[in-house]
């Protein structure tokens, strides 16, 4: 009975304790600072739909002294408070002074909380006009190629050729450019790469002020600067000697002053031409007849250009030769193949030829000069057979004959009578 007492007895104890404990320690009103309570700017959606925007991202703080009970406040941390700046009271840009208002959490009411001081007492904003615009993406290159080497200026790309610019209008006016630099010093190829745009001003300068503030819809550009080779080439009209007449011996003019042309176009196309482009051929073993102003289209490769143009005219100059058909007889023909036991006649005692040179050589040519060699090749059938026409102990001179007619003999191929 007596330690029941007891037990009573420390339980009232207890209950007074924590009772005298709530009503001067907990209901206690006391004051509490929160430091850097973050700031939340509302409506910036609708600065924008007016025009206008934030001219600085500047994270915004403050200081707040508050009065209320200790178990209220104790509850409480900084991130807990909500300190609000209403946006939708700005109508124009310049530097605005905005009042803000501040809640406290759900669990806590407002009104058991008072504020004793605020610092700062309001939030600075800077406000701009906004804009926005299309800028050109001008490519600046720098350096020289490598010898024989040039940038194709004409064909430069960027990809987009223009960019989207926003943001503070009094950035937005200073900008006139996106401009990007290529280092081509020593290329032998073409440049394509993805380049960061800079923003610069009417002169090419880049932009000195703070952009951060400024948006860029594409600030990766597709750029391409094309490497062109040059090479010089030869041209050529193809002689071959004869006639009397060596290829020294025939003149060529052409029409740029000179043999040489330049050409230019991709390094893996103009490295692989021949130095030297044939425009013609003749044969002075035939009858070749100079010519004045002949124009020729230079051939090259698909994509090449020539910097004198594509056609040049040639004037060929052929020192005088004469022509001479002499009658070759039978006495002068040499006969291979003949079959054995067939005897061989010619339907004509003697076979025209014409000859190429100089007058002076060709009048001192004598029959006795030339063989002729009819090759029948184990053949017993009489019919037209081709002939080789030699000339003896003379060079000077050639045999005119056409490529589509040429030296023929008819021969009779006759069978002998058996030996006895």
């Amino acid at each position: 009975m007596k330690s029941k007492a007891l037990t009573i007895l420390l339980s009232f104890a207890i209950a007074f304790a924590l009772w005298l404990y709530v009503i001067t320690v907990e209901r206690t009103t006391i004051e509490y600072t929160f430091y850097n309570v973050p700031v939340v700017l509302d409506g910036e959606s609708v600065l924008s739909d007016r025009g206008l925007m934030l001219n600085s991202d500047t994270d915004r703080t403050v200081n707040l002294t508050l009065s209320g009970k200790r178990s209220d406040l104790n509850k409480m941390k900084s991130s807990d408070i909500t300190v609000l700046v209403d946006l939708t009271r700005i109508y124009e840009a310049g530097e605005k002074s905005l009042s803000y208002d501040v809640s406290f959490p759900g669990d806590v009411q407002n009104s058991a909380i008072e504020i004793v001081s605020r610092q700062p007492d309001s939030i600075q904003v800077s406000v701009a006009q906004w804009a926005s615009q299309e800028i050109p993406v001008e490519i600046e290159i720098t350096g020289t190629p490598a010898d024989s080497y040039r940038v194709d200026f004409d064909n430069i790309s960027a990809d987009p050729e223009t960019v989207g610019i926003s943001g503070p209008k009094e950035l937005i006016d200073q900008i006139a450019m996106g401009k990007i630099t290529v280092n081509m010093d020593g290329a032998k190829e073409s440049f394509e790469q993805r380049q960061r745009v800079t923003l610069c001003d009417a002169l090419g300068n880049p932009i000195e002020a703070d952009l951060s503030k400024v948006f860029v819809d594409n600030h990766m550009i597709l750029t391409k600067v094309p490497v062109l080779m040059e090479r010089e080439i030869t041209l050529s009209i193809g002689i071959t000697p004869g006639g009397g007449l060596e290829t020294s011996d025939v003149s060529l003019w052409y029409s740029f002053g000179t043999d040489k042309i330049t050409v230019v176009g991709s390094p893996s196309v103009v490295s692989k031409m021949k130095d030297v482009i044939e425009l013609d051929r003749f044969d002075l073993g035939q009858p070749v007849e100079g010519f004045e102003n002949k124009e020729y289209t230079i051939p090259v490769p698909e994509g090449v250009t020539i910097q004198q143009g594509d056609v040049v005219e040639v004037t060929m100059t052929v020192p005088p030769r004469a022509t001479r058909t002499i009658s070759i007889p039978q006495s002068q023909f040499d006969v291979l193949g003949l079959p054995e036991g067939y005897e061989v006649t010619f339907a004509r005692k003697a076979i025209e030829v014409t000859v190429l040179g100089k007058s002076s050589i060709l009048s001192k040519l004598e029959t006795t000069d030339f063989r002729v060699v009819v090759d029948l090749g184990d053949n017993t059938a009489s019919g037209s057979y081709p002939v080789q026409i030699e000339i003896l102990n003379m060079q000077n001179v050639s045999i005119v004959e056409d490529p589509d007619s040429p030296y023929k003999v008819y021969a009779l191929l006759i069978q002998g009578a058996p030996e006895a």
